[in-house]
């Protein structure tokens, strides 16, 4: 009896080790290559450090039998602002948080918030709207995947208006005036008289307070990052709008390398990273314009028929947009028209000016 007892124990011991040794072989340690050009400064990329990252990690090893570990690369450590998009789609990078501002050629119907000025102001409302047009129109997230690439998150920006070093009220006010802005917002100067001139971030400052520039359309964090409004005490609220640019892609062969439940977890994670960047960008929005006015600048409020005037005169570039966008076999007329009609439900008053028709 004790001789069969010790063969049955074998046995167990046996198929337990069986099991323990099969379990270990299908657990996996995932080493994930993560990057943004930007650093963790803005909210895209400072919510990857602090809750996709973390996120993704701890429910990965919560609820598989696997783990998983990411190299963070950001602030341009390994690919630069421009070369992200190029970077996930060749491998360096796994996952990658960038902006469709650097990628108007392969990316130019990503871009249609750029092409539609004078959005929602916003970054949650944008945002949200810009979630419904990926997953209504198949070909925003496929430009994307033509690229080896998978959208996971798309996300608003801060909202753009303009900082000068005079105050205006009218667009009459900006004749001559030498207003700076950077990649496809230089279009929206069109539309008035003012000169525009192409530079960054990084020129503004200087450019400034030396006048050669009287001031820059840019969005409320970047004026309130790069202290702007102490070379230039105006900001005009004329509310361009919170412009849907950013995007988490992941690598598709390395994508489709996982595990369907790793894949759950990190769309799952992904969805609430992006609602997160949205909600940040509108928080830091409102605690920027107060830094600015606290350290003395002055919040310009322009006339809503300014604002018209100004959208009136810039009916070019959506429609532009979709006929350009016709011609590269896109349906970019369709994703304007449903941002527009998006915009209109909001309650613009004047995104009805843009109509295609």
């Amino acid at each position: 009896m004790k001789h069969q007892n010790r063969r049955v124990f074998g046995i167990a011991a046996v198929a337990g080790a069986l099991a323990f040794t099969a379990s270990a072989a299908s657990a996996d340690r995932f080493n994930f290559r993560i990057g943004a050009g930007h650093p963790a400064t803005l909210p895209y990329v400072s919510e990857l450090e602090s809750f996709f990252v973390p996120e993704v990690v701890r429910r990965i090893e919560a609820e598989t039998d696997h783990t998983a570990n990411f190299v963070e690369a950001y602030g341009g450590s390994v690919a630069a602002l421009p070369e992200i998009f190029e970077a996930t789609e060749s491998g360096l990078l796994d996952f990658g948080a960038m902006a469709t501002t650097f990628e108007p050629s392969a990316l130019y119907l990503n871009n249609y918030g750029f092409q539609t000025p004078f959005g929602i102001g916003d970054p949650v409302r944008a945002g949200a709207i810009a979630r419904e047009l990926y997953d209504t129109f198949p070909a925003l997230p496929g430009q994307v995947e033509a690229h080896g690439q998978v959208p996971l998150a798309v996300m608003a920006s801060s909202n753009y208006n303009i900082i000068t070093t005079e105050p205006w009220a009218t667009l009459e006010d900006l004749e001559g005036r030498r207003i700076m802005a950077g990649g496809p917002n230089l279009a929206w100067l069109d539309a008035t008289d003012a000169t525009p001139v192409q530079g960054s971030l990084g020129d503004a400052y200087n450019g400034m307070q030396t006048g050669v520039f009287d001031g820059m359309l840019i969005h409320y964090q970047g004026m309130a990052g790069f202290n702007l409004h102490e070379v230039a005490p105006y900001i005009a609220r004329i509310d361009f709008g919170s412009m849907p640019i950013n995007l988490l892609n992941v690598n598709a062969d390395r994508w489709e390398s996982l595990p369907e439940e790793v894949r759950t977890i990190v769309t799952e994670v992904a969805l609430e990273y992006e609602a997160r960047v949205n909600e940040a960008n509108a928080a830091r929005d409102e605690t920027a314009v107060q830094t600015m006015v606290d350290a003395g600048a002055t919040l310009l409020e322009i006339a809503s028929d300014v604002r018209a005037a100004w959208a009136a005169g810039a009916v070019d570039i959506p429609r532009n947009a979709a006929a350009e966008g016709a011609e590269r076999g896109l349906p970019s007329a369709e994703v304007i028209g449903a941002y527009i009609e998006a915009l209109i439900s909001e309650g613009s008053e004047v995104a009805g000016t843009y109509a295609l028709n």
